[in-house]
């Protein structure tokens, strides 16, 4: 939940190391200028960033509001998008990945923090809407 001077050092250390791979979260509050910060350095489109959705929103336009400023300040969508959380409402949560998709915010969409029996769930539920699967899951 690095921000300010320690986010951008951490960041320089990890470019340099070769990381090109980014995470973050609607919860930790980082996202925008981390995007932000690889976007000022050239190095965005060599880069994925994974950012996880706080699961409470009641509207999948919620979700989508959380994404895009951080692909404003990318300048190209995120490579994944995730659920922080499982949700109650999966329909909800099933559909809100899908128009993330749909509105080429993120090239792909998981999950974080479900288990097998949820991501299953999940899976057989978005058959049944005929909307996109999830194809990450995010252990912590």
């Amino acid at each position: 939940r690095l921000k300010g001077a320690r986010l951008r050092l951490a960041v320089e250390q990890a470019l340099a190391a070769g990381v090109r791979d980014f995470d973050t979260a609607a919860l930790y509050g980082n996202g925008l200028e981390l995007c932000a910060f690889l976007r000022g350095h050239g190095v965005a489109e060599e880069v994925r960033v994974t950012s996880k959705v706080h699961a409470s929103p009641t509207q999948v336009n919620d979700f989508c509001a959380q994404v895009e400023p951080l692909v404003r300040a990318l300048g190209q969508p995120l490579h994944a998008v995730l659920l922080h959380h499982p949700m109650e409402d999966s329909e909800l949560a099933l559909r809100a990945l899908d128009a993330l998709l749909a509105a080429k915010l993120c090239r792909s969409v998981g999950v974080s923090n479900h288990s097998c029996t949820q991501l299953e769930a999940l899976h057989t539920h978005a058959k049944e809407l005929r909307v996109a699967q999830p194809v990450l899951n995010q252990i912590e």
